[in-house]
């Protein structure tokens, strides 16, 4: 009788769960649903879902010194006046050196908006990782207006920059231990490297790309191999697309 009873007291429990759950989440997304290819969706998926895809890509790679480790998504809601809405946020990162790729982004649209058939707009930023976080190339950020529901239509963000390239080698008259460099066109597109040099020579080199513009402010520091450590000057320079440029450092 007593195991009769806690069966009984189990069927409550799951019927209790279940209305709990058809009344907050009425729309619940499963765990299995598509999450983005090669990429791990961070937090719970949300009840409103709506859909957002796109392409991630810097062009030919092959000759960077750099190599890119991981890329950071993520979707902010805002309000008509650009301010974050809180709890509408979704993030997507994607790992391995084959994420220059597609990704997914499932993201939360309010219930009011999906009542009204109307579209909830996001802030949509894309970070390519080169190995530490602070070593990394920010795309410039874009906003969307994503419906609910459109799986079979997902609205398309790309982030495709076809590059210029900043580049050495760097030439002192000790030997070069490593460095870093920074080249920013605004507070929010930029891209930092860091660079080694192994060989222990005079020389250090590095190749990275940059959003092309006028006016990309580069700057950095390089250590020697008896630990002083030395400012590389900020230069000003024009960076056309394909086009190689050196900032002139002359130390």
């Amino acid at each position: 009788m007593k195991k009769v009873r806690q069966n009984y007291a189990g069927l409550i429990l799951a019927v209790v769960l279940a209305m709990a759950l058809s009344v907050f989440c009425p729309m619940a997304v499963l765990a299995d649903d598509p999450i983005p290819p090669g990429g791990i969706t961070e937090g719970e998926v949300p009840c409103n879902p709506g859909y957002i895809k796109g392409i991630i890509s810097l062009g030919d790679t092959s000759r960077n010194s750099v190599t890119a480790t991981q890329v950071n998504l993520s979707a902010t809601g805002i309000d008509a006046a650009g301010k974050a809405i809180s709890g509408l946020t979704s993030n997507v990162t994607l790992k391995g050196a084959g994420n220059l790729s597609q990704y997914e982004m499932v993201v939360q649209i309010p219930t009011e908006v999906m009542n009204a058939g109307g579209t909830q707009r996001y802030l949509i930023h894309c970070t390519i990782l080169y190995g530490r976080t602070i070593n990394n190339f920010n795309f410039k950020s874009q906003i969307v207006e994503v419906p609910y529901g459109n799986q079979n239509a997902p609205k398309v963000v790309d982030f495709v920059v076809k590059p210029g390239f900043i580049t050495g080698p760097l030439t002192t008259n000790c030997q070069v231990k490593s460095g870093s460099i920074t080249a920013q066109l605004s507070g929010e597109v930029s891209t930092r490297i860091e660079f080694s040099n192994s060989d222990l020579t005079k020389y250090a080199t590095f190749y990275f790309p940059v959003q092309p513009n006028k006016g990309i402010q580069v700057w950095g520091e390089y250590t020697l191999t008896n630990g002083w450590t030395y400012p590389l000057e900020k230069k000003t320079v024009d960076v056309a697309e394909g086009q190689e440029v050196y900032p002139g450092w002359a130390i």
